[in-house]
């Protein structure tokens, strides 16, 4: 398999049919929406509980009668702005199976030279995204079994080797199997995540650009990545190699952007020292909100952008993976016209 083509192709695809951008966007859309909310009602919190604490740094007796009132109200609303953020994020995964969907049909559309139609990519997409959904959940469960007992083997031991006490051997012994299980279950769940990595990207093409059954897509992902697994591991190896360098980018813009926000706290805090060691009422660093605004807007558009960019690159990737490997090679129409005449002059005249 050409693997420069491939992935090289698939931007070029894209680029040549800018719609298929359309598709990842409108799950994402709700996601942002929530992460911006969660972030306000934090950032308000935040810079009313610095508030709170210089007012009682200055005048600890000028404390206000339903200071506790207040406190628990910002935290109540900051709650409300994380279950928004939850709530609008399971919406969005919910639209973007539909989306994803579309996307992997109209890209396959594309790739036979038809338009991209975000109508049409959607309407089919809402037909084949329970099947998607379901190739995804077949992989999730075992995944969250193995973590629950992870977990619970962790709390078990952990509370052995507390109940154990004074009896050194017996809990020297318990931690030791506690260390054991989790680098024990922390390889496994890595090696889990790297199967899954590996063997769902061609069910869940099957289960969409295939039209098949949620049980004949995950039989034919799975032939297809057996029969192929040196090349589909080092697809994935590459997936994973694009992903991490546009993560590294990501965090450098993001931090090149909160540069401002940074210094803004590292002075307050060098105040704040030199304060105590003058003897002077020290007072914490007042979070800028306006400057915070800014900075989070700006980070999030620069995250959300890179999420954006990587949803509709990787679908498309694995598409063109599945056409290979799935479909035979259809000679050119030229070519079977040549066929033809070289058939046409070997039959006897009649």
């Amino acid at each position: 398999m050409p693997f420069g083509e491939l992935l090289t192709g698939s931007v070029q695809l894209i680029w040549r049919n800018k719609k298929l951008l359309i598709f990842p966007a409108i799950g994402l859309a709700l996601y942002a929406i929530g992460l911006l909310i969660y972030q306000l009602a934090g950032a308000a919190w935040l810079s009313r509980y610095f508030d709170w604490l210089n007012d009682m740094m200055r005048s600890p007796d000028a404390i206000p009668p339903d200071i506790m009132g207040e406190f628990f109200t910002g935290v109540a609303a900051m709650w409300i702005g994380l279950a928004v953020f939850l709530m609008l994020s399971l919406l969005g995964y919910i639209v973007g199976l539909v989306a994803t969907s579309g996307l992997i049909l109209e890209a396959d559309r594309a790739r036979d030279g038809e338009q991209v139609d975000v109508g049409r990519g959607l309407r089919e997409g809402l037909g084949r995204a329970g099947h998607l959904f379901l190739v995804q959940l077949a992989w999730l469960l075992p995944g969250l079994l193995i973590g629950c007992v992870g977990f619970a083997g962790f709390f078990l031991l952990a509370f052995g080797a507390g109940a154990a006490g004074s009896r050194s051997d017996t809990a020297n012994a318990l931690g030791f199997v506690w260390l054991a299980c989790v680098c024990g279950g922390f390889c496994l769940g890595l090696l889990y995540a790297v199967v899954a990595g590996i063997f769902s990207p061609l069910m869940q093409q099957s289960a969409v650009a295939g039209r098949r059954g949620v049980v004949e897509a995950i039989r034919e992902g799975w032939a297809l990545t057996r029969a192929n697994l040196g090349t589909v591991i080092l697809v994935w190896i590459l997936l994973l190699l694009v992903s991490f360098a546009v993560t590294v980018l990501l965090q450098l813009v993001t931090t090149i952007i909160s540069l401002p926000l940074t210094g803004v706290w590292l002075a307050g805090f060098g105040r704040l020292m030199e304060d105590a060691q003058r003897g002077v009422m020290p007072q914490l660093p007042r979070v800028s909100t306006p400057l915070y605004l800014i900075t989070s807007l700006f980070s999030l558009l620069v995250t959300v952008g890179g999420m954006w960019l990587l949803q509709a690159y990787m679908p498309v990737v694995w598409n063109g993976v599945y056409r290979r490997l799935s479909r035979p090679v259809v000679a050119a129409p030229a070519e079977l016209v040549a066929a033809e005449d070289d058939t046409t002059q070997d039959e006897p005249a009649a």
